[in-house]
């Protein structure tokens, strides 16, 4: 039976985040060249009814003895994609008091019914990569119909409107969208958006071209002067304090990988199970070459051979 659930995964920006994955792998009306998901296989900006809601809501319940910080919808897919996720995001607080998060790109935002959609959620992560047209489709590569300027509206007009938590990403890939101008110019569009916090990001998972470079931290914290006060550097992930003894299978494992790539510590923490269990897991999936290494920022990562 197919889960429509990950981890609870340890996140850099959300803490202990129960993944819910509503949309088929790498369906996105982007295909960026930093996605820890590698190469959209299906661009596509199509709304529809992905996945049988009562199947979401069952393992979602099924999943809250983890007591996650968050329910985070994201996933492999780009979640407003989904034609029930207002339905969904409404069903889930009727039945728990853990704030549901919404991680999107923000390319169907200019919509009246996706902002309908995540005005119940408790907190709204939409993406802003790029200052102007040429860089947006660069980085980004997103389908034919959609232009930056329409995503900035509807990022514009949805702030207006939400009364959660919004936080805006800006994802920086070394010798894209890095060039001060180019900062300059999103710094002054993020300023028109007004989000709560503007979350800094840069490669720290294996991308989906392999060219995409990490940028390095002193130019982060060149950027970050840029944007301002509401401006954070995403943090790198620390050691769960609090990793419990959980047994783990193999299909854990699988299940974790098929969603993003992770280290060993991501791994540990997000099934709460000793790193020393992980990495005897680790190995058997090496030695079987289910799963393959690479290196990012001197951190060594485990993807599957052939990502799902």
């Amino acid at each position: 039976m197919k889960s429509y659930i990950f981890g609870p995964v340890l996140s850099r920006r959300l803490g202990r985040s129960l993944g819910v994955d509503v949309i088929p792998s790498k369906t996105c009306p982007f295909d960026c060249v930093y996605c820890e998901q590698g190469k959209t296989t299906s661009l596509s900006s199509e709304i529809n009814d992905w996945v049988p809601i009562q199947d979401v809501i069952r393992d979602i319940k099924n999943s809250l003895h983890t007591n996650p910080d968050y329910i985070t919808i994201s996933g492999s897919g780009e979640p407003t994609l989904y034609s029930r996720l207002g339905e969904l995001i409404k069903e889930i607080k009727s039945f728990t008091s853990i704030p549901v998060a919404v991680i999107t790109n923000g390319a169907l935002l200019w919509k009246r019914e996706v902002q309908d959609a995540l005005l119940s959620a408790d907190l709204v992560m939409p993406s802003l990569d790029a200052g102007d047209e040429e860089v947006y489709k660069k980085i980004n590569k997103p389908v034919k119909e959609i232009s930056l300027d329409l995503i900035i509206s509807g990022l514009i007009e949805f702030k207006k409107r939400y009364k959660g938590i919004y936080w805006l990403e800006v994802f920086f890939v070394e010798g894209i969208n890095t060039e001060i101008s180019q900062v300059k110019k999103i710094s002054l569009i993020a300023n028109k958006i007004n989000p709560d916090k503007i979350l800094i990001n840069t490669i720290k998972r294996p991308p989906s071209v392999k060219s995409a470079r990490t940028v390095s931290s002193e130019k982060l914290l060149e950027i970050q002067s840029i944007f301002g006060s509401k401006a954070e550097i995403i943090p790198d992930l620390k050691s769960d304090e609090h990793n419990s003894n959980s047994e783990i299978t193999v299909k854990d494992v699988i299940n974790l990988l098929q969603r993003r790539p992770c280290t060993i510590l991501e791994i540990s923490n997000g099934l709460h199970a000793k790193p020393d269990k992980v990495q005897i897991i680790i190995d058997h999936l090496l030695s079987q070459n289910t799963i393959l290494k690479v290196m990012i920022d001197n951190n060594l990562y485990y993807q599957l051979t052939t990502p799902s």
